[in-house]
């Protein structure tokens, strides 16, 4: 199982939405990729990207008129990448290189399915723009939800 999101309710109370993370995911990232688990925290950032733009009721609208959910998984890719820049800045010691291998390994040059998430080129450009947002840039995070809608809609 892959990773995904759902508008689904918690059994937590004043929370809204759902992470799923398959083990098998878990494992590989953890044991061939980054043993500190910076793949984990951009694969869940990515995920809660996809649960805020459910939550602002955005979702199908970010790809209306579109082939493939590419715009949709880079504005989260550009959410993640936010969310990285904000805790690099809180964590200035901290790598971030494998969570960027991540984003490139990730893409996939399926142009013409309707799943396709976005090409590694693509995908790696989202997070470093929402990385800019968080580290360089020091916004806020309503501001990088709405940057990053303004730069897939470029696309």
């Amino acid at each position: 199982m892959n990773a995904f999101a759902t508008p689904e309710h918690t059994d937590i109370s004043g929370t809204w939405g759902t992470i799923g993370f398959g083990t098998t995911l878990f494992r590989r990232e953890l044991e061939h990729y980054d043993v500190k688990g910076g793949t984990i925290v951009a694969i869940i950032a990515h995920e809660f990207g996809h649960i805020w733009a459910m939550r602002a009721g955005i979702i199908d609208k970010i790809n209306e008129g579109q082939p493939t959910v590419k715009r949709t998984e880079l504005h989260a890719d550009f959410l993640a990448g936010y969310f990285l820049g904000t805790r690099k800045r809180a964590a200035p010691n901290i790598s971030l290189q494998a969570a960027g291998d991540l984003f490139h390994r990730i893409g996939d040059h399926n142009t013409d399915s309707r799943d396709h998430h976005g090409t590694p080129d693509e995908r790696v450009a989202a997070a470093e723009e929402g990385f800019k947002v968080g580290f360089v840039q020091k916004r806020e995070a309503r501001y990088a939800f709405s940057a990053g809608l303004e730069y897939v809609s470029t696309l």
